[in-house]
């Protein structure tokens, strides 16, 4: 492997990993000033509106009579792997971005400024990052050392020209409430606007940039073996299951 230039990361760049983070993991984070990626107490990666139950109120171009767009719907159904299952599909990787709140025409502002260009990097790093903390119960710093923070870095950083749209649609929704005895319960309640974002990009070209970010890192000597052990096997079966 080759050894990584010291690079600081842009506070922007930084600032958004973190939140990426949180969301992935719903965990409620404990920001350390040495290193921002730091999630204490970790929470392994479960999704809080995927799999809440939902009634849909209203939705993008109902009044024209027009229907739920097939990526929407499999999202909705199983998450981005549904929307890689369609036709349409075929040979990308497709990554969602999602704001929900009780103001459409905010929500409608957000989708305006967006340019894949800016926001893919941070889309990948979403699913990069589960990709990385699926299979683990303690901080993913603990488990792979440094090697996990610059990844997250390089991938803050990297350019993914060939990202493309694949539109944008908007909910209405109604959640389901959770039982009244269940406090913890994760699912939101009431009723929200749902607006997501969904990109492309050619599966064979985003394994070669993400393989390209591997190969690009050396461990530390602050690394133990076990962790680049964890590391290496994580690297060697990166898109199984990704």
């Amino acid at each position: 492997m080759r050894s990584l230039t010291a690079k600081s990361v842009p506070p922007a760049a930084a600032a958004f990993i973190a939140l990426c983070a949180i969301n992935a993991c719903a965990a409620t984070p404990a920001h350390n000033a040495a290193s921002p990626f730091r999630l204490e107490p970790f929470v392994p990666y479960k999704p809080r509106f995927t799999d809440s139950p939902f009634t849909i109120l209203d939705y993008q171009n109902r009044s024209e009579g027009r229907v739920i767009p097939a990526w929407t719907t499999a999202y909705l159904e199983g998450g981005v792997r549904s929307i890689e299952a369609l036709p349409a599909f075929s040979g990308k990787y497709c990554f969602v971005m999602e704001q929900s709140g009780v103001d459409l025409e905010t929500l409608l502002r957000w989708v305006l400024s967006f340019r894949v260009e800016r926001a893919f990097p941070q889309m990948a790093l979403r699913r990069v990052f589960q990709r990385w903390t699926a299979g683990i119960t303690e901080p993913p710093d603990k488990v792979y050392g440094s090697y996990f923070e610059k990844v997250l870095k390089m991938c803050a950083t990297s350019f993914w020209p060939d990202a493309e749209s694949a539109g944008f649609f908007w909910l209405h929704i109604r959640y389901t409430e959770g039982s009244e005895e269940d406090e913890d319960s994760a699912f939101p309640r009431g009723e929200a606007y749902r607006v997501l974002i969904c990109a492309s990009i050619d599966k064979a070209r985003f394994e070669a940039g993400i393989n390209s970010i591997h190969k690009s890192l050396n461990y530390e000597k602050t690394d133990t073996r076990s962790q680049i052990s964890a590391s290496d096997r994580i690297i060697e079966n990166f898109w199984r299951g990704f």
